[in-house]
C-alpha cells in the first residue's frame, strides 16, 4: 500500500488525476489550477473525512462538483 508523509508528497503523486480534472474543467469554461482544485476539495470535503483510501481521493479529484461564482 502506498503511504505519503507530507501533502506534497501526496499531490505529487496525484499530479496525473489533477491534470485530468484541470483539462475537464476548462472545457466547462472554469479556470483552476491543479493547486486549487486540491484546496477546494480538501476543504470543501476531506477537512469533514478520515482515513481516506487512495481510490476515494482519486474519485473525489475526478467527480467532486465544484461551485464556482460563474456556477452559483
Amino acid at each position: 500500500m502506498q503511504e505519503f508523509h507530507t501533502q506534497q508528497e501526496l499531490q505529487k503523486f496525484l499530479s496525473p488525476v489533477l491534470k485530468m480534472r484541470k483539462k475537464a474543467l476548462q472545457q466547462e469554461g472554469i479556470t483552476m489550477s491543479q493547486q486549487e482544485i486540491f484546496d477546494y476539495i480538501k476543504k470543501e470535503k476531506w477537512m469533514h473525512s478520515s482515513a481516506l483510501h487512495l481510490y476515494e481521493i482519486v474519485e473525489d479529484i475526478l467527480h467532486f462538483k465544484i461551485e464556482t461564482k460563474e456556477r452559483k
